[in-house]
């Protein structure tokens, strides 16, 4: 069976079409805005449910055992995945109750990727804000966060040269031509890439989050950058290096967080299937084939990379959280499904969360010429910028 074609409920291959379109190119995807990507592998484009098996949840590029697949279009792993943990509530019935979900933290769960996006978020977030304050502190002017898409022509990046190195060759020549029209010199922050454009049925891009047009997905590598600097005009960039770049929204200064998570939950993930090896004898077992994904989503670049500066836990506490309303310390409850409230009867103890308190600093490389001629390289600390305390469920 071609990858242009899908079963129906009787077993009868029928084209890859959908309620609104029939395609001929079979690398094209269709999604309505109003059954976005983060929700195709629950329904159909006519309200059916999605069987896990349904083709169309595997139609994206693949080659010699590793596919290049968007977050959540994976096989949940676990009966737990979204199911509640637990009930937060206060003893008094004064505090709107909140839930807390089992979570296997995986990308490619269609059930608790958008958890993983979350916590992926939260650190880009924790970098670029604490690195961009030292930065600040040490004299730098770093300008407004911009939000940048870079490309080339996706006809000269095919989907096997980007599974070959996951996409590394790709994001290399895009970081290449970023560094050289840096106008300044200073620039970086985090780069997202995406295998696949969204564009309206005219085949005019889409980069509005909130469009309510139908869309097709279509192989078109790209990669995102959220990043601090100042860059030649896109005209010139594009004459001198055939890259296309695109400021979006320019003169405006991004709210990273909301860009960084609405990004990632359509970037990149490679997977690739392997079978489990025994510890043992280590060799493989036969019947046990499962998928393992390859690298994150996101990479940091330029004067924001990881040999630039570091984020670290600069302290922890233990604390019980009161009720906003009559001060009482909240407590954990079983959940009652049937009810669908907080079993009271059923007390877990009290709630507890670990605040963190993180802190960055930036990396210098020092070097200096020794009297017998070789050079001798050491690395210094600078200043500790304190981020804001983060919490987290004990």
């Amino acid at each position: 069976m071609q990858d242009s074609e899908v079963v129906n409920h009787q077993g009868e291959e029928q084209p890859n079409t959908c309620s609104c379109h029939t395609f001929e190119d079979e690398r094209q995807h269709c999604i309505s805005a109003l059954d976005s990507v983060k929700h195709i592998h629950q329904k159909t484009f006519d309200g059916d449910l999605l069987e896990i098996i349904d083709p169309r949840l595997k139609r994206w590029a693949s080659n010699d055992g590793k596919t290049l697949v968007l977050p959540g279009q994976g096989v949940q792993t676990s009966s737990l995945c979204g199911t509640v943990q637990f009930a937060i509530a206060c003893p008094n019935h004064d505090y709107k109750p909140g839930l807390r979900y089992h979570n296997c933290h995986k990308v490619t769960c269609p059930v608790c990727y958008h958890w993983a996006v979350n916590q992926q978020t939260k650190r880009i977030e924790e970098r670029l804000r604490g690195l961009d304050e030292a930065y600040r502190l040490a004299g730098i002017q770093t300008g407004r966060w911009k939000h940048i898409v870079a490309s080339f022509n996706p006809a000269k990046w095919t989907e096997v040269m980007i599974l070959k190195d996951n996409g590394k060759s790709f994001k290399k020549a895009c970081r290449k031509v970023m560094k050289k029209n840096a106008k300044n010199g200073f620039w970086g922050g985090v780069e997202i890439f995406h295998p696949y454009r969204k564009k309206h049925d005219d085949g005019t891009e889409c980069e509005d989050e909130n469009c309510k047009k139908h869309h097709v997905w279509v192989w078109g590598p790209h990669c995102h950058y959220i990043t601090k600097g100042f860059f030649a005009p896109s005209e010139d960039i594009y004459q001198d290096t055939g890259m296309l770049f695109k400021n979006i929204k320019p003169g405006q200064s991004r709210d990273v967080g909301a860009t960084a998570y609405y990004l990632l939950t359509h970037s990149a993930v490679f997977v690739e299937s392997a079978q489990i090896i025994d510890s043992t004898s280590h060799i493989e077992i036969p019947g046990t084939e499962q998928t393992r994904t390859q690298g994150l989503g996101y990479c940091y670049v330029g004067e924001f990379a990881t040999n630039k500066g570091a984020v670290f836990t600069n302290g922890t506490d233990i604390q019980t959280v009161p009720c906003p309303k009559c001060g009482t310390e909240l407590h954990r409850y079983d959940y009652d499904h049937t009810g669908e409230k907080p079993d009271y009867d059923q007390d877990q103890g009290l709630h507890q969360v670990k605040l963190v308190l993180r802190g960055c600093y930036l990396i210098h490389r020092c070097s200096q010429l020794s009297l017998d001629g070789s050079k001798r390289v050491w690395f210094e600390r600078g200043p500790i910028v304190s981020l804001m305390e983060s919490e987290e469920d004990v």
